[in-house]
């Protein structure tokens, strides 16, 4: 198995190359936080058995409406 460094990744479509320590992690944190923010609402409409905003799924990686088991 080979093990590769995350700091080999291209940058982000308008994100700059050689961007400082501090607004990469600040990026990162705001990525944690949208993605949080997209399972909340989620879960809320699966919940409320409504169907779930497709932009959040698409946040959380779901690319396929949720089965309906109601």
């Amino acid at each position: 198995m080979v093990s590769l460094p995350v700091s080999h990744l291209a940058p982000r479509p308008g994100e700059r190359a050689n961007a400082s320590r501090l607004a990469r992690m600040a990026a990162a944190i705001g990525d944690f936080f949208e993605i949080l923010g997209a399972a909340i609402r989620v879960t809320r409409a699966v919940e409320s058995r409504h169907d779930p905003d497709r932009e959040d799924l698409r946040t959380l990686g779901i690319n396929q409406p949720l089965p309906k088991s109601w």
